[in-house]
């Protein structure tokens, strides 16, 4: 069916041209509303108006716009101008330059973004990349996801590459292991598993766990920055026995980015009784502390201050158990826990959180 307009051509069974010039209905079920030059070229393909429109596969569809081409399976183009959906079931809503080249991606809008992993979205914004797996931008500029589940919601060249890392926003950041996030800020990087910089300015959370903020810097990243990491271990131990904590509380080391480094460190500590063996222990039997000292490395050799005691509260049969530190065999800062006389094949669990500055020079 041909409706009306000037040099249209609607050549197979059940396809249909509202209007407009020169469009080409060639398959059956083929639609095209109007427009000028639009081609739907596989069955059940719509094009609504618009000018130089493609949709040619089946169930694809370019709503208006120019130059647009919905070229895969059950792919959408609402708008816009030279937007491309090349892939399974791939979305973009408008904008220009805009490709959606991964199954079910979507792109809302925006200039020249590119949504090529399966499952991928990006918001809006200019020249964005969301590139892997179920990766996401929100919008900004030259933002870039490119793990598994890695996510950008704005700012201008960020970068997301660790697998479920996540960038709020900002400038220059970059989230480059997994489970990693950066709230915001300039210049800031993540560089090791679970770790947190929750903005300011060339920050580097490059330990396990560890949460890093800066305001700034003398003349390397993370040179000049406060930082809390976490380290725990739950051991079964007789009388005085000791066990080392460790950041992924199996054997992952406190150790300084680099030499010529200096940290001042406050350490919040608990240790608890959860399983009893034969000795006078209890279920909860508690100790808590706070201590207080320096750990440097210069040229490659770490040294302890003196230690002081902050706090020191404990339950009765746990006044002698203790954590201590000192320099380990990779010039890390070692925290060990030592168990009460009383514990006799005791399991206990221990925690304790580092609160750092940190100088480097």
């Amino acid at each position: 069916t041909i409706s009306g307009g000037c040099g249209n051509v609607a050549s197979s069974d059940y396809s249909t041209v509202g209007g407009g010039c020169g469009n080409t209905s060639s398959s059956y079920f083929t639609t095209i509303g109007g427009g000028y030059g639009n081609t739907a070229s596989c069955y059940f393909s719509t094009i609504g108006g618009g000018r130089q429109n493609t949709a040619s596969s089946k169930y694809s569809t370019v709503g208006g716009g120019l130059i647009n081409t919905a070229s895969a399976y059950s792919t959408t183009i609402s708008g816009g101008r030279c937007n491309t959906a090349s892939v399974y079931s791939s979305t973009v809503s408008g904008g220009r330059g805009n490709t959606a080249s991964g199954n079910s991606s979507v792109i809302g809008g925006g200039v020249i973004n590119t949504a090529s992993g399966d499952v991928s979205v990006i918001g809006g914004g200019r020249e964005n990349t969301a590139s892997s797996y179920g990766t996401t931008v929100g919008g900004g500029l030259c933002n870039s996801a490119s793990s598994n589940y890695s996510t950008v919601s704005g700012g201008y060249c960020n970068t997301s590459s660790g697998n479920s890392s996540a960038l709020a926003g900002g400038g220059f950041n970059t989230a480059s292991c997994n489970y990693s996030s950066i709230g915001g800020g300039l210049s800031n990087t993540t560089s090791a598993s679970y770790t947190t910089v929750t903005g300011g300015y060339r920050a580097e959370a490059y330990l396990q766990g560890q949460s890093a903020n800066a305001s700034g810097f003398f003349a390397v990243i993370g040179d000049a920055q406060t930082s809390k990491v976490i380290a725990r271990k739950e051991d079964t131990l007789n009388s005085a026995g000791t066990s080392i904590l460790f950041l992924d509380g199996i054997g992952t080391l406190i150790i300084p980015k680099g030499n010529n480094r200096a940290w001042s460190v406050m350490i919040k500590w608990l240790i608890t009784t959860t399983v009893v063996g034969t000795g006078t222990m209890a279920v909860g039997a508690t100790k808590y502390a706070i201590d207080s000292f320096f750990f440097k490395r210069v040229g490659g050799t770490g040294s302890i201050s003196t230690q002081t005691r902050i706090v020191n509260q404990a339950d009765a049969n746990m006044t002698d158990s203790d954590i201590t530190y000192s320099v380990g065999g990779s010039n890390e800062l070692v925290l060990t826990m030592t168990a009460p006389t009383s514990a006799n094949g005791s399991t206990l669990r221990s925690v304790a959180s580092l609160y750092i500055e940190e100088l480097a020079w």
